[in-house]
């Protein structure tokens, strides 16, 4: 996974997790990088991602050498929910036929395609998430957030999706920029999902090592 690696006055490295902020996170440092903020909260995902400079390790998590070492968590039922609204309603992952990366779909094998994927409630999401596990938009989305970010003792600093403000002071601290703290890749926010008792033990138990290793 992609990760961003920085020398401003002190050396920073952010760890991303999608659906974690990681656009937002990833516009913040092109702030920081001294290219300003860029005024469209609908900017494309991939021209935010390039534009901060990511190196492309497409491996998980990496060990990085860095003074700050930069991750954000999320509560897994929470973060489970908004990829569900985000990637599969909005922007329908499971009727895509093609991967984000060229250079990745290699290593994958052709996945069955879905039409009309934002019919699926979330409960028939998960009643069928085997299935779809098969489609690498759900690889890259809905992986733990153990898998993107390891362990926590790696850490120097750890922030809360609550607390992007803090995020955005650190980044302002060590860049010595000022930073305007912009919300992206918020589409699907407003749909509405009734998630039952048993999906919500499902989540908890597909997730169990965030919660053990306190990625919530």
């Amino acid at each position: 996974m992609p990760y961003f690696l920085k020398t401003y006055n002190k050396t920073l490295v952010y760890h991303l997790c999608p659906k974690n902020a990681c656009t937002t996170i990833a516009h913040m440092l092109i702030q920081a990088d001294g290219n300003g903020y860029v005024n469209d909260t609908h900017k494309d995902y991939y021209i935010v991602h390039s534009l901060s400079n990511p190196n492309n390790n497409y491996e998980y998590w990496t060990n990085c050498d860095a003074e700050i070492k930069l991750a954000v968590k999320r509560d897994p039922v929470k973060r489970f929910v908004s990829a569900y609204k985000n990637r599969i309603v909005y922007h329908d992952d499971l009727s895509k036929d093609e991967y984000f990366d060229k250079a990745l779909e290699k290593d994958f094998k052709p996945w069955p395609i879905y039409n009309r994927s934002s019919d699926k409630t979330i409960n028939e999401f998960i009643q069928n998430f085997d299935k779809y596990w098969e489609n690498p938009w759900v690889q890259g989305h809905f992986k733990s957030q153990t898998t993107f970010l390891g362990k926590q003792d790696y850490y120097t600093h750890i922030f809360d999706m609550s607390e992007l403000d803090k995020v955005r002071d650190l980044i302002a601290e060590v860049s010595g920029k000022e930073i305007v703290l912009p919300c992206l890749q918020t589409g699907g926010n407003d749909i509405s999902v009734d998630l039952s008792e048993d999906s919500i033990k499902w989540i908890n138990d597909r997730y169990a090592e965030d919660y053990e290793n306190g990625w919530y």
